[in-house]
């Protein structure tokens, strides 16, 4: 920061601090988009200089559709089905070779990325303190500013002080923050350490904001991107234009390019934003009579067009200014940064599955690991930024965010990452010829995947609202938030495995021609309906949310420590609508009520059909099969059908959270369904074995949750809009409506 030769705010401030801050969500955007981006240009090396001919080996060796499902005649002609199974072998085996040399060389890359990276850190505050011919400044040089810095330091809070340097024969008057990790360095000019003496008050200014770097723990951040985007440019960019053909570089130039860019930008917002947040952990500490306003304001205002706007790496001098008086802009979550966060997802995801699919073994494995990790980045990244901006919309100094605009910048910056990524690039026919694009199943799993965003936003977005709210009394609202990304990393995962599981069954059965595709999705969908994961998470994203309920004491209008920058007496009171939003209460009786209503009704229905059809047709004989799968299906569309109504009629009269309260509805009565149903099995001759009683609830509870889903969200979209209408009619109040 530099200064050259405004009061205190006249409102309460946001605690900026009070969750994770935006450096560190664009940090981690930062490594998402750095790796996925490297991985495809490694990746693109391993394909060309090894793999290409290898790949076109193995496609010999692959069983022929004909073989796999051809025509009734074809299949006789296959007197010896282990010709079948040796091909099949033998295909995988060279496949699972080439994917490992391809893995081999990913691994060396990023290897080498990392070890230039960390050299490039280790070696930054040599070269800057050389440069700026940099000394120690002891205490014989200037004995008060060496006593003012110590004193600095411990108003910042920093366990240990930093290294100070100055460099004597330097007349400007700027200060810097560097060093390794762990041994942080502040240098100083000449020109500044005279201008303690001249105006002692800027020359605590911009020291302040120095400490405040350090305070905020974004040196390492910040170094770690610089270090990061010039070795991203010299062991995996560089490398991959020189290396690769130019009948590659002509046809994908623009893929590269753009990831390029993307890398660029996502390093220039790390340095941008951390500039922001170390002038307000320094306005803290400025006292009213600070001169940390009018150092900002002095600072030279450059005239930039639109490319040099984002391409630059510290804010203007109006930016800075306004976010000391008003810290709304830090809790913003706009549609193009989570655009952003699902490109750079998207990007890496693919690429990692393919470094994952040589490591470790089975694809259902691979799927998991790799949709946990992209899981839980995605929910630090954007659930990070939804619950900034939930606390600012509590507090009524930011919009609401809006589900639908989210939810679809998610989906939509995903699929556009997919397209980035090297494996679009192959199979749009590159390498090993064109392929049936399945364009009407990419769709369909498009749409699911949008709705699963939108749900996912959705739930962070109630989440926050109700933790928030419940925590304003708190110490901190941090277990809350961490516990929160708990489940939604969770969710993220299940939807992300399940969606890249069922899309490679897609591309291989259709893309095939292989027959029985519809009853296969139909199978997989009936098996996940009983597994033990599934139906956790389900109960999660109700649970958790309602859990709030009981962590609600009497409103208390002192806020905690947390809430806002100033202590009191500066912020006085909680906002009176975060004090109403703490009051709405929660109705889980009444939930509960209507699933024991639910349960119930099943439970008449259910006995009344079996036992009628118990004594009305006897069993007998291999039939008895085929009406017990009939009866078995019947009594659980039967359970779903009665968990839909008595779950609407939950969400349609509970006004706050009524999705919620449906799912808590819909799972009470699941529980009594599954009760009754063993219960009668028992009576009637069967048994109750713990796989069979655990295959029933999961599937009642699992079925009844999924189905009532969409009912729930038009419910709660259509209560959303009539709250609105009533706040325009004058109706004021805060409710959170999910």
């Amino acid at each position: 920061m530099s200064s050259d030769k405004a009061s205190a705010p006249s409102k309460f401030r946001l605690n900026p601090f009070s969750l994770p801050s935006d450096t560190g969500c664009r940090f981690a955007l930062l490594i998402v988009t750095v790796f996925g981006s490297s991985l495809f240009m490694y990746n693109g090396l391993a394909l060309h200089k090894l793999s290409v001919r290898a790949y076109q080996q193995c496609l010999a060796l692959e069983p022929s559709a004909a073989e796999v499902s051809g025509s009734t005649a074809g299949l006789l002609k296959l007197k010896d089905p282990s010709v079948l199974i040796a091909k099949s072998r033998a295909f995988a085996s060279c496949v699972r070779g080439v994917q490992r040399s391809s893995a081999i060389w990913m691994l060396a890359g990023l290897a080498v990325l990392l070890l230039v990276t960390l050299s490039i850190v280790w070696f930054i505050p040599t070269v800057k303190t050389r440069r700026g011919r940099l000394v120690p400044l002891s205490l014989e040089d200037a004995p008060e500013v060496a006593a003012s810095l110590e004193s600095m330091s411990r108003e910042a809070g920093l366990t240990r002080p930093p290294r100070f340097l100055w460099s004597p024969l330097n007349t400007a008057s700027t200060g810097l923050a560097f060093g390794r990790p762990g041994n942080p360095c502040i240098a100083l000019t000449g020109g500044l350490v005279t201008q303690f003496y001249t105006d002692p008050m800027a020359f605590r200014a911009v020291l302040l904001h120095e400490l405040a770097h350090i305070r905020n723990g974004d040196l390492n951040k910040t170094y770690f991107a610089v270090a990061t985007w010039y070795a991203f440019l010299a062991v995996a960019l560089a490398p991959f234009l020189v290396a690769m053909s130019w009948d590659f570089l002509s046809a994908q130039i623009w893929r590269v390019l753009v990831l390029g860019l993307l890398v660029y930008l996502s390093r220039t917002a790390v340095l941008r934003v951390r500039e922001t947040y170390a002038d307000v952990r320094a306005s803290v500490w400025d006292t009213p009579a600070g001169a940390l306003r009018r150092v900002i304001a002095a600072l030279p205002e450059p005239r930039e067009n639109i490319w040099q706007k984002w391409l630059r790496v510290h804010p203007t001098a109006p930016e800075r200014s306004n976010a000391l008086d008003n810290t709304e802009n830090l809790f913003e979550v706009s549609f193009w940064e989570t655009l952003f966060a699902g490109v750079a997802a998207g990007i890496a995801f693919p690429n990692f599955m393919l470094l994952m699919q040589a490591v470790v073994p089975g694809a259902i494995q691979t799927a998991v690991l790799a949709s946990l990790v992209f899981a839980a980045l995605l929910s630090g990244i954007v659930g990070t930024r939804i619950w900034r901006a939930s606390l600012a919309a509590l507090v009524a100094i930011g919009p609401a965010s809006r589900v639908t605009q989210l939810g679809f910048a998610l989906a939509s910056g995903l699929l556009l990452g997919l397209k980035f990524s090297l494996s679009a690039a192959f199979s749009s026919g590159l390498l090993m010829g064109a392929k049936n694009p399945t364009i009407l199943w990419d769709f369909l799993l498009a749409i699911v995947l949008l709705a699963g965003c939108m749900l996912f936003v959705r739930w962070e977005i109630v989440s926050a609202s109700t933790w928030l709210t419940a925590s304003v009394s708190a110490r901190s609202p941090r277990a809350a938030y961490v516990a929160a990304q708990i489940v939604s990393t969770a969710f993220l995962a299940l939807v992300f495995g399940s969606l890249f599981v069922v899309w490679q069954v897609g591309q291989t059965y259709l893309s095939g021609g292989l027959p029985g595709f519809a009853s296969l999705i139909a199978m997989g969908f009936l098996v996940s309906l009983n597994q033990p994961t599934f139906s956790l998470v389900l109960m999660a994203l109700w649970a958790f949310p309602l859990a709030a309920g009981f962590r609600r004491g009497p409103p208390d209008p002192r806020p905690s420590s947390w809430l806002f920058l100033e202590p009191s007496p500066v912020a006085t009171a909680v906002p009176a609508n975060l004090v109403s939003a703490n009051r709405a209460p929660l109705q889980l009786s009444s939930a509960l009520r209507l699933g024991l209503l639910g349960g119930v009704v099943f439970c008449i229905l259910h006995i009344l059909i079996r036992f009628a059809g118990h004594y009305a047709s006897p069993p007998s004989g291999a039939s008895n099969e085929s009406k017990l799968f009939f009866l078995y299906y019947s009594q659980i569309l039967l359970a779903v059908l009665i968990q839909i109504v008595v779950a609407g009629v939950a969400a349609a009269r509970i006004s706050n959270l009524p999705l919620l309260h449906g799912l808590l509805a819909a799972f009470s009565g699941a529980c009594i369904m599954t009760a009754a149903f063993l219960v009668t099995n028992l009576l009637l001759g069967g048994t109750i074995g713990l796989t069979f009683a655990s295959d029933v609830f999961q599937t009642i509870v699992n079925a009844g949750a999924i189905c009532f889903l969409p009912v729930g969200l038009l419910i709660s979209v259509f209560r959303t809009r009539t709250d609105r209408l009533r706040q325009r009619d004058g109706h004021h109040g805060v409710s959170v409506v999910v």
